[in-house]
């Protein structure tokens, strides 16, 4: 029984036990400290300190894309098309003052321009990744490719996945204008949209592979440059290549030396291995070296709980889950999503490729596959209906989140630590309970399906304005673009129980715009100052029409 050091300096018992892994879920949580002074004063600035003043109508040029702002705050990210090359660009823009400006050019002064060398319809603009406390940002472009599909000899791949797609990650300094480093994967599918398929944490940039049923895992520099670490699916370790040719071919291996004996229930586990007649991958007759650890796993834990039986009759089942999804829980444990592979083909294969959601059905049955990439160990393998874990999420969903937590000014607050957040999470449990075909093992299951590992949007940037704990508004007009006519959004204080103030996309009719029409509308935060971007985007006879409004606080 091996022994490790978690954070804190806690010691952690490495067993092959659902609960021990959850036990050290739970150490890898954040210290809670209590919000002294500080953090009061922060709040009470920031429910006396908001958005008063809009500036309307701002004419966007009609090529250019507002994403969001840097987390220092000091630039505005955009894309757009060279117009020489009519490529796409990314935007560096400088803030300047709102108050005298006449034009959009005025408001934003651009910096510099980064050009990208690919067409802007294949630049995912929902996904841009900051590297807390480095000036770089991370984003992706995808091309389809056409023809027939492209098989390597010597990797596995997953049967039937139609959709063919070349990806490239940029790494830019976007205060220095440059582009540090670049990873390019042909032949591939990448789940880009919501950070589904791409997640940062502790100086790890992690990429799921659907076609090979990999997750590659690659450290940032401090100069910027992304160096391999590992790569989890068909060989988890180095020595996993020897490992499984020796398997191959196993008369050459017992010439070579003796091998080792194993226990009797290893033996038995073996025997099934080799019989094993379904696969879903190209090449049946061997299983990747992440499922002889999942598969390990499982039988250790039916071995200690003394399930053997239920273990042996849905061994056909445990062989055919497929790698959905993996997210970083911290700088060694990783989270995978296992799933049937009949629905993950029918999802990519008939659905929207690009859109997020055609991986997330709540309710279907799935596997979580706990996983110490830097000492290759199979932590546990829990289900969905597991109270266990729900209750440990629930506890600690910091840790299974994309993104860090807001931590300006607020000490370690975290999602865990809010009343609003419990009490809305209560509120989805209970709802889920008394939903049609429901029941609290499929509250579980489909809280469990939704949650992990969770789908946020990477390229949000945290603001003091969408702290729940000071005002309630409705998130997912903030949050996600909407097509409506109105869209007033109100910000209520928590405290005071009134309006404090409210985000008005349309505060006066656009010139020449008839009212009625349909728009979409996008919200970019400021990460600490009361500043707020609304970006309407208009579908006329003649084109597109985009407006920006800037609401900000005047005294």
């Amino acid at each position: 029984m091996a022994q490790l050091t978690v954070e804190g300096g806690l010691p952690c018992s490495i067993r092959h036990s659902a609960g021990n892994a959850i036990t050290r879920l739970r150490t890898l949580r954040r210290c809670r400290s209590q919000c002294g002074a500080r953090a009061q004063n922060w709040r009470h600035f920031h429910q006396c300190i908001y958005p008063n003043t809009t500036r309307t109508a701002f004419a966007q040029p009609i090529n250019l894309g507002i994403e969001c702002f840097t987390p220092d705050g000091r630039y505005l990210l955009a894309f757009s098309v060279n117009a020489a090359s009519h490529e796409a660009q990314l935007e560096v823009l400088c803030r300047r003052n709102i108050a005298s400006a006449t034009c959009f050019e005025e408001a934003f002064v651009v910096k510099h321009q980064v050009l990208l060398q690919q067409p802007i319809h294949t630049v995912q603009r929902d996904l841009l990744l900051f590297p807390p406390d480095t000036p770089f940002v991370i984003i992706a472009t995808r091309e389809q490719l056409l023809g027939p599909v492209l098989l390597d000899d010597n990797r596995q791949s997953l049967k039937g996945l139609k959709i063919r797609m070349k990806v490239r990650f940029l790494v830019i300094n976007y205060v220095t204008n440059d582009v540090v480093d670049q990873l390019v994967f042909d032949n591939d599918h990448i789940v880009l949209g919501a950070g589904l398929g791409v997640t940062f944490k502790g100086g790890h940039l992690a990429i799921t592979s659907l076609r090979y049923q990999e997750l590659r895992l690659y450290h940032l520099r401090q100069d910027g440059l992304l160096t391999h670490a590992v790569t989890i699916g068909q060989h988890c370790l180095p020595d996993d290549g020897m490992v499984l040719e020796q398997t191959r071919h196993p008369d050459r291996a017992a010439r070579s030396q003796q091998a080792p004996s194993q226990p009797v229930g290893l033996a038995s586990l073996s025997q099934h291995l080799r019989t094993a007649s379904t696969s879903p991958f190209t090449e049946s007759s061997m299983l990747t070296g992440f499922q002889q650890k999942m598969m390990t796993c499982l039988y250790q834990q039916a071995l200690t709980s003394n399930t053997l039986r239920s273990f042996y009759f849905h061994f056909e089942d445990y062989l055919q889950l497929v790698l959905w999804q993996a997210s970083l829980i911290n700088h060694r444990l990783v989270v995978f999503k296992l799933g049937a592979s009949n629905l993950l083909l029918k999802c990519r294969n008939e659905g929207n490729p690009w859109h997020s959601s055609t991986l997330n059905v709540p309710g279907m049955l799935c596997y979580f596959a706990f996983y110490d990439f830097t000492t290759g160990t199979m932590l546990a393998v829990l289900d969905n209906s597991n109270k266990q874990l729900l209750e440990t999420y629930q506890a600690s969903a910091e840790l299974f989140q994309s993104r860090p937590p807001y931590r300006h000014g607020t000490g370690h607050r975290t999602a865990s630590d809010s009343r609003w957040y419990n009490e809305h999470f209560e509120e989805m449990l209970i709802y889920l309970l008394t939903s049609r075909n429901g029941g609290y093992n499929q509250a579980i299951r489909r809280s469990l399906s939704m949650y992990l590992p969770t789908i946020a949007a990477p390229s949000a940037v945290c603001s003091p304005l969408l702290d729940r704990d000071l005002y309630s508004f409705d998130a997912k007009a903030v949050i996600k673009q909407r097509h409506t006519t109105t869209d007033l959004v109100k910000f209520q204080s928590r405290q005071r129980q009134r309006m404090t103030f409210s985000l008005d996309p349309n505060p006066s009719p656009i010139e020449g715009l008839d009212p009625s029409l349909r728009r979409r509308t996008t919200f970019c935060f400021h990460p600490f100052l009361p500043l707020v971007l609304t970006i309407q985007m208009v579908a006329t006879r003649q084109g597109q029409r985009v407006h920006v409004n800037v609401h900000y606080h005047t005294s």
